[in-house]
Parts: C-alpha cells; structure tokens; sequence
C-alpha cells in the first residue's frame, strides 16, 4: 500500500512541514522552506508560491526562466493536468490561502500519477499555515522594521512597544500551541490553551468554544471557556445561525458585534447581562465548518481593532488545525483497530478465524499446564454442505453458515472460543473442562445444532456435520499439535460416514500416512496399467434385454489385491488426482463400448471436479478417437452437480449435450432439485437413489416417491432408471410403477469385459431377458 494514502503519512507531513516554519526567519525563509518541503512532501519537481498575481518564489526551473503567466493561468483555471515549459506534461495540485484567496501553493509533478485526495488535502493544510506562518512572519519582519526606526521615532516609541509585545505574544502562544498540535496533546486541553490565549491577547474574560452537536446539527455547545461570570456553563447550548458565534458558524466568517444590545444579531441572555460586544470566528474541520471561538467584552464603548479581529482568526485556525490532526489521528487509531479486528476474525460469520484461534490456544495451552486442567480442541466440518452450495447457490450458503455460525456460539459457554477457519469448517476451543463427563456432551449438542433446519431460498434445508475431538497432551511441545490431532479425527469421523464425532487416538496418525502411501501409488497406478473396468448391465423393462451398461472403476493393487472405487476414488478426489482417473475411466469405457453392438450404450460416472471448462474437448476427443456416437455415452452426475447454481458449468453442460452425448442424474431424491429448473436441464435419465428402492417393499411411502419420481420424468421428457434392485418383488413394483429402466444386484453384478461381452451376446439373442415381474 502507498504510505501517501494512510492518514498517519498526512499528519507526519503536516507536523514536519509546521516544524520547519516555526523555525524559519522572516518571511522570505517561511516561503523557501514551504515550497521546498512541499515539493519534497509530495515528490512534485515543481513548487512554487502566488501572491497578488505574481510568482513570488518557485524550485523546479532554471534560473531567470519560470513561467509566470502560465502558473497564474494554471492556478486561476485550478488545472488538475497542464504542460509547464521545460518540464513537459505535469499533474498540477494548488491550495489558496484560507478565508481569502490572496495567495496559492502550487505543487506539480511528471509521470503517471496524479495527487490523490490525501495528497491534496495535506497541499490544503500546508498552505492555510503557511498562510498564518508568513502572516507571522511578516509581523515580526514589521517588529524588527519598527524597531529599526525607532531611534529616529522616538516619539512612537511607547505605542510601537506595546504593539510589539502584543505581537510577540501572539506569535509565542500560537507557537506553543502549534508545539502541542503535533505533539499531540489532549485534543481539550489544546482547546483550552487556544480559548486562555484569546482571551489573554485580546484582552477579554468572555471567551468560548462552542462545537456543533453531531445529535442536532441545529445546535452548537461550550466544549471550552474561560472562567467568568458571564460565559456559558460548559455543554450549555445556542441555535446555530443566533448570536456572533451562530452566525460565524451558518456563514462560515468572521463576524462582529458592536453596540451588542442594539444589535439583530445579539441574544437577549448575554445583552441582558451587560455584553457590550462581541465575534466570533468559524472553526473548521477537515475543511468542514464545525464549530466556532467567540469572544465578548462587557466594556462599554468597547470596539475590536483589525488586529484584534486578525488575533481571533489566527486562534480560531489553530483550533481548526487541532481538530483536523486530532480527527485524522482518531481516523488512523480507528482504522488500525479495525484492521487488527480484521486480520482476527473471519469476514462473513465475524468469529474469530485461524489466526485468533491459534492465538488463544497458545494462552490457553500455557495456562493449563500451568494449572494442570485440560484444554480440549474440537474441529467441525459440514458433511453434505457442497451439495448445498451448488444447488442453491453460494449466497444461500453463505446464509446457511452465519445461522449455524450463530447457533453454534449460542450454544457454549461465555468463556468458549469457537473460530470459523474457512468454508465450512469450524472449531471449538474449550478450558477448565470435565473431559470424562462433558466433552462428548457438548459434541453431541454442537451436532444437534448443526442438524437443526435452515429456511433458504424458501425451503427447509437440514445439513449434518462431523466433529474431531482432541485433548491437550502436555507431552508435546505446545497446543499447536491440538489442531492436527482434531483435524485427524475430524477426518475419521468423515471417513466412517460422517453425522458423528470420534476422538483422537494416536493409530489415527499412521492411517493419514497409509492414505497418503495410496495417493501415492495411485498415481502410478493411473499411468501403470493397473486400473480396469467392470460392467453392470442396465435393463429395459419393457423389452427385459439389456440397453446399456455403466462403468465402474476398479484398481488391482499390487499388494492389496483389487480395489472397489470406495477404496480409492474419495482419496482421487482430496488430492486432484480425480481428472487423470476420471479420463482414464472415460477413455477406456468408450474404446470397449465401441466394440459392442451399436444400440449399447455405456454409462459414465462424472466428479463434480471433472467438470470444468476442458471437459467438452475431452469427450470430442475421446469420441473421435474410439469412434463412438456421442449419442451412445450418457454421463452421470449427482443431483447437486446437475442443480449447480454454476453459469460456467452450465454452459459445459450445454456444449456437451448440443454434441449429442446424453446426461443422467445419479441417485436422484436425495438432493434439493427444483422442479422449474429441473425441465430446463439438459438431461435425459433420472436415476432413482438405491435407498428408495431398497426399503420399497416395506415402505408405502417410498413407493409413493418413486411413483412420483416416474411421473416427474415421463412429464420432462425423461427416462427412469432405478438402481439398487436386489429383490423379485422390488422389480415387479417397479415394472407396476411403469418405470422404463433398472439395474442391480438382481439384474446382473459388475462384471469384467469379457463376461460383459458374453452377456451382451446372449442379451441379442433373448438368453439374457431380465428376470420375469
């Protein structure tokens, strides 16, 4: 990040820039030393200064040639992008002296980059103190020029001494008081140094800062004030637009008050206490009026001379320079506070995230070991929250975590940390604990909430998570072996079907070296010619022959003998090796079917990882290359892959369907299809889940669901296809039901090629019809 567009980088600047002019003596120096830390404060190759239509002082161009019409040209037009001579095209910035425009800093630079806002306000700040310093200074070049004449002036003496003391004081307290600025004393305090310091130059008891109230911007309070009878009590309140300082504030000026209590512009409260006159001038923030420092004399006659009137502008803008530095140090605390925050906690739920976690468990490791009590960590994954995701989309999924997110902190104890580290994984740290008694409590009532149903999108939608559970062993070096432990038997529980929660062992260990040893040698397996496929026969039950057959991977291990996909394609999928199985699979399936009878289909399951952008070129490859209609491959996906809220895999849907190649839905019913999208879907088989089909004999319902499963795909256009028939009276239902296809245990087992190719022969000629209704 630029370090000009941090509100700290403008305050140093500014406080730097105000150093060097306290410093600077007379008013040709005050000029040098501006233009010249201008121009280095914001890298400009050209500085310069305007005053009454000249160029009074400049750095940047060569002797005896700067361009003085075309500067004035360039600050009166307030030009952003000019072409300076010599120089070339530059981005211009200038800043006019404050209330008046008598004078200008302008500030130019070549290359690419223009000021941005911060770099023009800190030009803004610089020329409103250099406006005030070269007022200083040039009262004080008056001083010595005074007291040059003096010895000739001899008469004037006592008139010139008292205006140079009172100058001398100005100069002196507005210089301490710039010293406390960027210091940075107390914002009050600071304000009560300039209201002590009005009213001691000008010569007044009546003094206040009034600061307009953020709740009601129609009124302004005393927020400072001297100690006198007739001030307004601090957080006394006036209406803006009333009285001198009213005024200075609606009218953004300086305003005066003689013959107080004759005045239109006068409260009656203070003409009714004797206030002779008074004025007040505006006080700025950030260039924003926001309040305003009046002062008011209960001597009659008494009348403010121009000087006095200029004393009370000088305090009223150091007051204005105080609440600016204040409000950008304010600004910068806060935004370190919210990037701290930030850096801590995690964006969408605002739990604290890995970093905070680890940073607690760290403070919670070392006080338990101290104490001896143990410090038990548990991590919690969704089990089925991608299949919402893609079915629902990502905001209704984002939705699903803050709820749960929220229930889950709703459930522990006040002192419990629970951190979200990422998609759907969260964990929860707990002390002072009762492990016997209590952890496996509080797993259970975390899998409980998790469980609890969730209104997305309309509808209710129920997920179900996996909790890993680890207990500080004081053993180890410190609490970070705590989030592998956890991580490891959250796994577990995934692994050994997930809705649970499993402790920590240390086998757990040797079984995440085992996955990875069979990563490992499933990638030379995919290259290594030691994968092969099995067929399972699909039936038409109208005609009872075989259509078609889906292919099923299966791995013949070296050691381990052959493999079903259970063993080997979750591990293909956590480890981005699922595309080169997934082409292998395709490949080999559409080379063998192409040698069968010209009315097989074959069936191909798809991860939702493979479908991705290159799919399409694939499949028209593959196709090519075996020779096989595309409309003889139909590729199965799962019901949440089909559903997916996903334009990019939509369109790879799309491309392969407009091929020809056809589409089935894997075990549909267990997922969230909506009916309207569904019709939409280029697709042409529903498969119906095993799980309805197994239970049909038992379960009316189920019957019910798959008849309504039937009629959904008859209605769309679509072929059903049950999977999972085991039993005689499973498939007479099914027929009953009017379901058009089937395949299972009872129809024909995985078989490897050649007995495939033998059941497809007898298939053809009528050996092979299904099993009778």
């Amino acid at each position: 990040m630029d370090p000009r567009s941090s509100g700290g980088w403008a305050v140093e600047q500014l406080t730097a820039f105000l150093f060097g002019l306290a410093h600077a003596n007379g008013p040709d120096a005050v000029v040098r030393e501006a233009i010249d830390r201008a121009a280095e404060s914001l890298e400009a190759e050209i500085a310069a200064l305007l005053l009454a239509g000249s160029v009074v002082a400049s750095v940047g161009f060569p002797r005896g040639k700067v361009p003085d019409r075309e500067l004035l040209d360039i600050a009166a037009a307030r030009s952003t992008l000019a072409e300076l001579p010599g120089v070339g095209d530059c981005h211009i910035s200038s800043a006019y002296f404050e209330p008046s425009d008598e004078g200008c800093l302008l500030v130019a630079r070549t290359g690419d980059h223009s000021f941005n806002v911060d770099e023009r306000n800190l030009l803004r700040g610089m020329s409103r103190a250099l406006a005030l310093s070269l007022q200083n200074a040039q009262v004080l070049a008056a001083e010595r020029a005074l007291r040059a004449r003096s010895d000739v002036q001899a008469g004037e003496n006592a008139m010139l001494l008292a205006v140079l003391q009172d100058r001398q004081a100005l100069t002196e307290r507005l210089t301490r008081i710039q010293r406390s600025i960027s210091g940075r004393a107390p914002l009050p305090e600071v304000l009560q140094s300039i209201v002590d310091g009005a009213a001691e130059l000008i010569g007044d008891n009546i003094v206040a800062f009034r600061r307009i109230d953020p709740n009601d911007p129609t009124h302004a309070v005393v927020q400072s004030t001297t100690d006198s009878p007739h001030n307004a009590v601090l957080g006394a309140r006036i209406k803006v637009g009333t009285g001198a300082g009213g005024l200075a504030i609606s009218e953004n000026r300086l305003v005066v008050v003689h013959e107080y209590a004759a005045s239109d512009q006068s409260l009656p409260k203070f003409a009714a206490v004797g206030v002779q006159a008074a004025m007040g001038a505006p006080v700025r923030e950030n260039g924003v009026v926001v309040g305003s420092l009046v002062v008011a004399s209960d001597v009659p006659g008494r009348r403010y001379s121009d000087a006095e009137q200029e004393i009370l502008l000088s305090f009223a803008d150091h007051a204005s320079l105080a609440l600016t530095d204040a409000a950008t140090a304010e600004s910068l605390r806060r935004a370190l506070r919210d990037a701290r925050h930030d850096a801590m906690h995690d964006e969408l739920t605002q739990l604290p995230n890995r970093t905070l976690l680890r940073d607690r468990l760290d403070q919670a490791w070392a006080r338990g070991r101290r104490s001896g009590s143990p410090v038990v960590l548990l991590f919690l994954d969704f089990d089925d929250f991608k299949d919402i995701n893609d079915s629902l989309g990502h905001d209704a999924g984002d939705h699903l975590l803050v709820t749960i997110a929220r229930r889950l902190a709703e459930s522990l104890r006040p002192g419990d940390t629970i951190a979200r580290l990422g998609g759907d994984e969260f964990a929860v740290l707990l002390e002072d604990f009762d492990v016997a008694r209590s952890v496996d409590d509080v797993a259970s009532r975390l899998l409980d909430v998790v469980s609890e149903p969730v209104m997305l999108n309309g509808r209710e939608v129920t997920v179900h998570g996996s909790i890993g559970i680890a207990v500080s062993d004081y053993n180890q070096p410190d609490g970070r072996s705590l989030l592998y432990s956890a991580d490891l038997a959250m796994y577990e529980a995934k692994h050994s079907g997930g809705g649970r929660f499993v402790r920590y062992l240390p086998d757990m260990h040797q079984h995440t070296l085992e996955r990875l040893d069979t990563e490992q040698a499933l990638r030379v397996a995919i290259t290594g010619n030691q994968l092969l496929l099995h067929y399972q026969p699909i039936h038409d039950l109208r005609t009872r022959r075989i259509v078609g057959l889906e292919a099923l991977v299966r791995w013949q291990h070296p050691s381990r003998g052959l493999l079903g996909p259970g063993e080997f394609v979750p591990i293909a999928e956590s480890s981005q090796l699922i595309a080169g199985l997934g082409e292998w699979v395709l490949r080999s399936a559409c080379a063998q079917a192409a040698q069968w009878a010209s009315d097989i289909e074959i069936a191909v399951n798809l991860s939702p990882r493979q479908v991705e952008p290159k799919l399409p070129a694939l499949v028209r490859a593959v196709l090519a290359e075996s020779g096989l209609p595309s409309q003889r491959l139909t590729l199965e996906v799962t019901e949440g892959t089909a559903m997916a809220d996903d334009q990019e895999m939509q369109q790879v849907f799309e491309e392969l369907y407009t091929m020809g190649v056809r589409f089935a839905i894997d075990d549909f019913g267990t997922g969230h299809s909506s009916l309207a999208r569904l019709r939409t879907l280029p697709v042409n088989q529903l498969k119906i889940d095993r799980s309805f089909v197994s239970s049909l004999e038992e379960d009316a319902e189920n019957a019910v669901l798959i008849s309504a499963i039937i009629a959904l795909s008859h209605g769309s256009g679509l072929l059903a296809v049950a999977e999972g028939v085991e039993t005689e009276e499973q498939l007479r239902l099914l027929v009953e039901l009017g379901c058009d296809r089937a395949q299972g245990f009872l129809l024909g087992r995985p078989v490897d090629t050649s007995t495939a190719s033998a059941l497809l022969r007898r298939s053809e000629t009528g050996e092979g019809v299904a099993h009778s209704a």
